[in-house]
Parts: structure tokens; C-alpha cells; sequence
């Protein structure tokens, strides 16, 4: 399931030519003090993993305030030039 992310989801720009790459994206939303939500504060997410049937490389990309702000966008294309 994980693999469609990268070959026909959102995530299509983590893909890394030559390997099978599995990941998931995602945007969140952070707390601040005391726990209350900043809705302005936003992260763009991916969560990857190559060659998927055996990994030997992850990878978290976290970036925090992007434009735009959802992961498979912002997010993947730093997984797949890392």
C-alpha cells in the first residue's frame, strides 16, 4: 500500500530512479503553549523508506511553515534529491 503512495498517490515526487520506494505523506498541525493549537503552524510531512521489500534507507522530512503546505508536495521531492 505504501509503495502506491510513491507510484500513483500524493507522494510521486519521492520516487527515486532504480529503486522501489514506499512512503506516506501528510500534513499536521502543531501545539503551542499551553497546548493550543496554532492553526498558521503547519508542517508538510513525508515518511519514507527504500528499496521497499527490504529497507535499507529512511527517512523522516519534516518541513516546518511550508508554502504550500501538504507533504506530497513540499515534502517528497526532498525524500527522493537526499
Amino acid at each position: 500500500m505504501l509503495e502506491q503512495v510513491v507510484n500513483e498517490g500524493t507522494g510521486t515526487s519521492a520516487a527515486v530512479p532504480g529503486y522501489t520506494v514506499a512512503g506516506k505523506t501528510g500534513t499536521a498541525q502543531s501545539h503551542g503553549r499551553p497546548r493550543l493549537l496554532h492553526h498558521r503552524r503547519l508542517h508538510g510531512v513525508l515518511r519514507g523508506f527504500a528499496p521497499a521489500a527490504n529497507p535499507t534507507l529512511s527517512m523522516i522530512v519534516v518541513l516546518d511553515r511550508p508554502t504550500p503546505i501538504f507533504g506530497g508536495t513540499v515534502a517528497a521531492p526532498v525524500f527522493s534529491q537526499s
